[in-house]
């Protein structure tokens, strides 16, 4: 219970797991021991010798880690129809369909939660991810 926790944590939704949700989050490793290899790793504000580097650079060199990394995403289609204007028997067939294939995404979600008019979906990507690192992997996922 306790990913499902981390998973509500930010949004009400009444999100259900899937079954490899815990392999997911033993994949993870030990947040601890986590943190402590990315501390040493990048170092903090006073590792780096960058003069050209900013305040804010260095204060975000001294968070260093960031915690619990879940990212939330919406289906509100199936082809080129609204799951808000189907009719409740073409949800029943169509809304497990989608479930059921998330499996075979590259990343599959951890959760998912059934809304009247969307499917939301939740990955816990991460249990800790170094704060520099993380961003120039969200920069790639967020150009278009």
């Amino acid at each position: 219970m306790e990913l499902m926790n981390k998973i509500k944590k930010y949004d009400n939704e009444e999100f259900l797991l899937f079954d490899w949700a815990q392999k997911q989050l033993e994949k993870t490793g030990d947040v601890r021991e986590k943190e402590d290899w990315l501390m040493q790793s990048y170092g903090f504000s006073e590792d780096h010798c960058y003069t050209e580097r900013s305040e804010r650079h260095l204060i975000l060199d001294d968070i260093n880690t960031m915690k619990d990394i879940i990212a939330y995403a919406e289906i509100n289609r199936y082809r080129e129809t609204l799951l808000s204007e189907m009719s409740e028997e073409e949800k029943e067939t169509v809304i497990p369909r989608i479930i059921d294939s998330l499996s075979e995404l590259y990343a599959p979600p951890t959760a998912y939660a059934i809304k009247k008019d969307a499917i939301v979906l939740a990955w816990y990507l991460n249990n800790v991810a170094n704060v520099w690192s993380l961003t120039e992997d969200l920069q790639a996922i967020t150009r278009f």
